[in-house]
């Protein structure tokens, strides 16, 4: 599906309340039509009301234990900068609609959602996915949607990337190969490219997600 994903609103909208950094390690594993099936399941759920026949989302946390969860999976991860977090949330804060399409990848090539933001069964178990993964062929360059200061930069494999703060939030680009010239303390304008996709055979994809 030709341009799916080229456009990044649905990811700033949803991914504010974030619980965890990097959450699709395991995606190399799983049925990408399984993994759609699910997600269409939990979108569903969440527009409808729909009954919760298999207990999936009844057995989840309490609201109040997700956002413990995600405060200490969030200190332990090296990639965020908890000083960065804004110093409060307005008591009056009303979502704006996103209404811009800002490039995240080049224009013309093929792409893919493989995993939406939000809960999903994993193995049995419950897994919160942090953001949105979009396959693409390795080596695909990735655009910054926001100017922001670089805060990390890693050259680990596939746990390869980069997290730019805009001021408010920190975008993460996971699986990323760092341009080289991209380093910790660089400022980077809209439409930069930031790396390009690590190889990971079948399971190639751009993890990205705000904090």
């Amino acid at each position: 599906m030709r341009h799916l994903l080229n456009f990044i609103g649905p990811a700033l909208a949803l991914t504010a309340m974030v619980p965890f950094l990097t959450a699709c390690d395991v995606i190399g594993s799983l049925d990408l039509g399984a993994v759609g099936e699910r997600n269409d399941r939990a979108a569903e759920y969440s527009r409808e009301g729909d009954s919760d026949d298999e207990g999936f989302f009844s057995s989840l946390p309490l609201l109040e234990r997700q956002w413990l969860m995600r405060a200490e999976s969030m200190e332990k991860n090296p990639s965020f900068d908890p000083n960065k977090r804004p110093a409060l949330v307005p008591l009056n804060f009303r979502q704006v609609p996103w209404d811009n399409e800002i490039a995240l990848l080049p224009v013309g090539i093929d792409t893919k959602l493989s995993s939406d933001f939000g809960w999903r069964g994993l193995f049995g178990s419950k897994d919160f996915h942090s953001g949105i993964d979009i396959v693409a062929d390795a080596g695909t360059e990735v655009y910054t949607p926001v100017s922001g200061d670089v805060i990390h930069v890693a050259f680990d494999g596939k746990d390869s990337g980069v997290v730019l703060f805009d001021g408010e939030r920190q975008h993460t680009f996971w699986h990323v190969t760092p341009s080289k010239r991209v380093a910790i303390g660089d400022y980077l304008t809209v439409g930069t490219t930031v790396g390009t996709l690590v190889p990971l055979g079948r399971s190639t994809h751009l993890h990205y997600s705000i904090h």
